[in-house]
């Protein structure tokens, strides 16, 4: 009950007689938070709608603002991938035998280590 008493003291001294209307709501505040938001729009009157508003706005603008930044993020990625793309395949043109066989070589290596590890791992007897 301390965080709540300190958060009603801090909301009463914050925001004054409003602030008094929000900490005697909350004190009271059941379930139903949209039966309290209208009283405290009947008590508090027009700064309650002109904060609801703002916060409106305040919140809508932040969704803008990461909707944005998730189109940039996917452009900006598709166009690394497919200048990755061109790079490479510009660099490795006319050098296709070599490229198959360093690819040849890194999947056999891949495979004898793999056997070792795993022969290592059974030991003498066999068994893992």
């Amino acid at each position: 009950m301390g965080l709540i008493s300190n958060y009603l003291a801090w909301v009463r001294e914050q925001y004054g007689a409003y602030g008094e209307a929000i900490a005697e709501k909350e004190l009271g505040a059941g379930s139903d938070i949209a039966a309290i938001s209208d009283e405290l729009y009947k008590e508090m009157g027009e700064p309650a709608k002109d904060f609801a508003d703002w916060t409106i706005d305040v919140t809508g603008q932040i969704g803008l603002i990461s909707l944005d930044f998730i189109r940039g993020l996917g452009g900006a990625l598709i166009d690394g991938v497919d200048s990755a793309y061109d790079t490479a395949r510009d660099k490795l043109r006319g050098k296709e035998p070599d490229v198959i066989a360093a690819v040849t070589i890194g999947f056999l290596t891949i495979l004898t280590v793999r056997y070792l590890y795993k022969a290592v791992g059974r030991g003498s007897n066999g068994s893992e």
